[in-house]
């Protein structure tokens, strides 16, 4: 009689030869332990945006909220911006806050502890992981397969630059868990707390995957609805509660959001990336020929932290146009190879397991979006709200990894359910040609003219390819052995965890091993900052430290939020529409802007240093002829005519109060700053007319100003800068930053936490009392 192939997965009841779940979370801690080994013990450091963007934000939040202090404002970078609102910020993310516990005394966060807790969340992925797969019913073995597959591909491993993104990615299996839980048993209780993890996550600060991770749910759930409709066994009242079951999650995590999302979208509607064009969201495609990078990760050369890498990173687009080298890690996606070979083999065997074929799916769909402007699917979303907003449509290729990282777990399963079972040894072959034959290719050099790949380049290459045909002999010898009964199936099955270590370890772990300390990158002499930091409310200024013609930085582009110095320039991805007054004379710009020290290059005697402007405005002083424009013709009136900025000031709108008809020099005007802080700051104004109060501070709505305690007009002056209208006499104002879309998000964000607590606790105390009742009948 012919053998059948067992397609059904095991229960997830512990079985004599597994451990204990506590030695499988230390296996996990080791296997992190090791791949990071460098960075916790060996003195070397994240690079590229974690030193220009992540170490800089995070010093400045974690140093303001050790203060007791929300800082809304940041007065650090470009003349100044929201802060809070910067959403990759990731202000009220639950670890980003502790934080503030390893801020020193000088104001400086400890650069170790902020890379381990990015490293801790590698940890948490591989546990959340291991745990979705055992709610898929996947073996342990095959659970810790899946779990070490996913927590170190490409995906997390190559964007560790942006822990937002790690920190998305390592909640979401337990996100998926809680929710297949949900909609497979119809409870209430799991759609909840799968709402609320992955609200948590979403706060971490990475719009783009919590839109990627809210259309897998979505796909998830129509996939579920799919199966529940082909079953024909339920009741109406069972379908309407499983729907409802499928939008919780999305309710509660949407209304833990909104506390970052509301003043997000109002920065984000005022800033330079407010709008995108189909070829600018195109960036970052995968090109057709990089799907062989699940195979040699480094088939287009590779790029890390040394920044002095054997093969360059040397990728060319379908007009054979050479991609810049960030394309190495926005498009990287290896998850091992391991995980293709066994999960290829998993999808053979398991398309009919409705988890298996929706993995199968998510492979399918991840790819094909990826892909970009090189395929068809990015283009149709194109056209839906919010994915027009983002770049890198290659990040879809989360998709495919967690297909892969699943099914891989699924095949393992196949293995073991079916040893000496002939029918398995074909699929087996079949799963591992594929890959076997690319490899042997790539090793001889066949695709060397396909893929445009440099002479100088060929023989390290073809080195890569034999090094990803050895391994795969080795898994297929594995898979053979196992399928014979030639080996345990718990020897073979640690063995692959063995080579999925030593498979990522050779591949990623050296991208994040810089020497450079960050710490160390933003030093500067005690001279300089003390130089450069004001030390007087009254004579509060800023820094011009970047020369665009000869291009110049003296310093790093983030360095005011490092040593608390007022910068005009910065490095964040928001950057707001009005940042410069609309003025075509530089030094106008930088007086207006309040630039007290402003770099100066001598390119004849090769030096840069710092000169003291004479002319630049201070940060308040007070004029009494103004010039009305309206919004839209605004800033060209500013560049076609000839302002004196010290005596006028061009406003959008009238102002409520009557002016002098003509300028007076002899008028007179003080001005006292009597507080200057991060989120307000507060002014003793006396003028001997009715006047313009012109601030050289960036106008943005959710300023408001008080003129004796009375809320009075802000108005935008100069086209970026603020200004308010002031009666003669004494007068106190002051400037509180107090955002309404923050309240109302803050507002929404405690009433979806509360009533989600009180109900949860409902739930389990009616459980409880219903479980007690039952046991005393």
């Amino acid at each position: 009689m012919a053998k059948t192939i067992n397609k059904t997965a095991p229960a997830t009841k512990k079985t004599a030869s597994d451990l204990n779940n506590w030695y499988i979370i230390g296996l996990f801690a080791v296997i992190t332990i090791i791949f990071f080994w460098n960075n916790l013990f060996g003195g070397m450091f994240f690079w590229e945006d974690f030193v220009e963007y992540v170490y800089p934000t995070q010093t400045l939040a974690a140093r303001e909220f050790g203060k007791g202090v929300i800082p809304f404002w940041n007065h650090f970078l470009f003349s100044g911006m929201p802060f809070i609102a910067d959403l990759q910020v990731g202000f009220f993310y639950p670890f980003n806050r502790l934080l503030s516990l390893f801020v020193d005394s000088e104001g400086m966060l400890s650069v170790w502890w902020l890379q381990f807790i990015i490293i801790l969340h590698f940890f948490i992925a591989q546990i959340n992981a291991y745990y979705l797969a055992r709610t898929l019913k996947i073996s342990q073995i095959g659970s810790i397969i899946s779990a070490v597959s996913y927590s170190f591909s490409f995906l997390m491993v190559l964007h560790v630059i942006h822990p937002m993104i790690i920190e998305h990615l390592a909640w979401f299996p337990l996100v998926l868990m809680l929710f297949i839980r949900g909609i497979d048993e119809n409870r209430f209780r799991w759609a909840k707390y799968s709402g609320l993890v992955l609200g948590m996550s979403m706060l971490s600060g990475h719009p783009q995957i919590t839109l990627f991770q809210y259309l897998f749910l979505g796909f998830l759930s129509i996939w579920h609805l799919g199966f529940v409709l082909k079953n024909k066994t339920f009741e109406n009242k069972f379908l309407m509660k499983n729907i409802v079951v499928m939008i919780i999650p999305f309710a509660i995590s949407a209304g833990i959001f909104m506390i970052q999302y509301l003043p997000s979208q109002e920065l984000a509607n005022m800033s330079q990336r407010a709008e995108m064009n189909y070829q600018k969201s195109a960036e970052g495609s995968m090109e057709v020929k990089q799907i062989l990078t699940a195979i040699t990760p480094k088939l287009f050369g590779y790029t890390d932290g040394s920044r002095d890498v054997k093969v360059p990173f040397f990728l060319t687009n379908t007009k054979n146009e050479p991609q810049p080298y960030f394309y190495y890690w926005e498009t990287g996606f290896y998850f091992g190879l391991t995980a293709l070979i066994l999960g290829l083999f998993g999808a053979i065997i398991g398309f009919k397991n409705k988890y298996g074929a929706f993995f199968i799916f998510a492979i399918v769909f991840g790819i094909l979006y990826s892909l970009g402007s090189n395929g068809f699917i990015h283009q149709i979303f194109y056209n839906f709200p919010l994915f027009n907003q983002f770049r890198n449509p290659a990040r879809m290729m989360l998709f495919a990894i967690i297909g892969f990282s699943f099914l891989s777990g699924f095949g393992f399963d196949y293995l073991k359910e079916n040893v000496k079972n002939p029918l398995i040894l074909k699929k087996i072959i079949i799963a591992a040609s594929i890959p076997m034959l690319f490899a042997i290719l790539i090793s001889i050099g066949f695709l060397n003219n396909a893929l445009s790949i440099p002479d100088p380049m060929v023989s390290d290459i073809q080195g890569y390819g034999a090094i990803s045909l050895f391994i795969i002999i080795v898994i297929f010898a594995l898979m053979f052995a196992i399928n014979k009964g030639l080996i345990n199936f718990q020897i073979a099955g640690y063995a692959f965890v063995l080579i999925i270590m030593i498979d990522m370890i050779t591949a990623g772990s050296g991208f994040n091993q810089s020497e450079s300390n960050p710490a160390d990158e933003y030093a500067i002499t005690t001279e300089i900052k003390d130089s450069f930091k004001p030390k007087n409310k009254n004579n509060i200024f800023r820094v011009n430290t970047r020369s665009y013609n000869p291009p110049y930085m003296a310093m790093k582009r983030n360095q005011g939020m490092i040593s608390e110095i007022h910068l005009i320039e910065g490095y964040n991805p928001l950057v707001l529409q009005r940042v410069n007054p609309a003025v075509s004379d530089v030094n106008t710009i930088l007086d207006l802007q309040n630039t007290k020290y402003r770099i100066n290059i001598d390119q004849q005697a090769g030096q840069v240093g710092f000169v003291e402007s004479p002319s630049y405005f201070p940060r308040a002083w007070m004029v009494y002829k103004t010039n009305v424009f309206g919004k839209n013709e605004v800033e060209s009136k500013m560049k076609a005519g000839t302002f004196d900025f010290k005596n006028e000031v061009v406003l959008e709108e009238k102002p409520n109060l009557d002016l002098p008809e003509n300028i007076d020099e002899s008028r007179k005007s003080k001005i006292e700053v009597l507080d200057f802080s991060t989120n307000s700051s507060k002014y003793k104004v006396k003028s001997d007319e009715n006047g313009i109060l012109c601030f050289s501070e960036i106008y943005y709505p959710a300023w408001n100003i008080y003129v004796n305690g009375k809320k009075t007009d802000l108005l935008r002056a100069n086209y970026s800068l603020r200004a308010v209208a002031i009666p003669k006499g004494d007068n106190i104002v002051e400037m509180k930053f107090e955002s309404t879309a923050f309240a109302t998000g803050m507002w929404i964000t405690l009433i979806t936490l509360i009533v989600s607590f009180l109900d949860l606790l409902y739930l389990n105390l009616f459980r409880k009392s219903k479980l007690q009742s039952n046991s005393e009948n």
